[in-house]
């Protein structure tokens, strides 16, 4: 009889500590899933910006493209920059050629694993970079968009720095050991530039100004 109570009691304290086992162990989850989700987002965004302005960076070395190819000044008889016009061509061609190497280059990425150190989650600098790693996948979907556009920047007296940028966004699902979350990427890439002596005209000098 002693023996059958003893094995209650030992069964009733094995359920006890299971029990607050799989509590603590979903308190902790859900307290870090935020902080989990997070970091996974913030490093798959670098992951992919990297990878994004590398292939931009490359292509536009190899391709030998430049200001010229863009972009054309129109001059009075004094050399004054009376109008800029775009390579409309040029600047589509641009566009569709790197939306396609970009997406062949970020399709490797696909099923990139990324760590995420336990000692990271805690916020703790000392710990940071220590303890067991969070695997996180990483997997790009859907297609790339390109755009291009214009930048003025003074660059001194009498000089303005003009910029042609390339934006991409991209979308990319992550997943994570309990969900699987989707965020989008968007990155700006300097692909050419030039720097302009005198006045800009008025109708391009403070706007940004799309290159369709």
């Amino acid at each position: 009889m002693r023996k059958k109570k003893r094995i209650k009691k030992i069964c009733l304290f094995l359920a006890v500590i299971v029990a607050l086992s799989l509590f603590i162990v979903s308190y902790v989850e859900s307290y870090f899933e935020p902080v989990i989700r997070t970091m996974a987002i913030s490093r798959s965004e670098v992951l992919l910006s990297q990878e994004i302005a590398n292939e931009i960076n490359e292509t536009m070395s190899e391709e030998g493209i430049t200001y010229s190819d863009i972009i054309s000044f129109v001059t009075d008889k004094d050399g004054r920059i009376n109008a800029m016009t775009t390579n409309i061509v040029t600047a589509n061609k641009l566009k569709s050629f790197l939306a396609l190497s970009i997406l062949t280059r970020i399709t490797n990425v696909d099923g990139t694993e990324l760590g995420i150190p336990v000692g990271n989650l805690t916020g703790i600098s000392i710990l940071a970079g220590r303890g067991p790693e969070i695997r996180v996948k990483v997997i790009p979907i859907g297609s790339v968009q390109t755009e291009l556009s214009s930048q003025f920047v003074s660059a001194g007296i009498n000089q303005t720095q003009h910029r042609i940028i390339m934006e991409v966004t991209s979308n990319v699902d992550i997943i994570l050991p309990s969900e699987t979350v989707s965020t989008t990427v968007s990155v700006n890439v300097v692909i050419a530039e030039t720097v302009i002596v005198g006045s800009v005209p008025d109708s391009y000098a403070e706007i940004k100004v799309p290159l369709e």
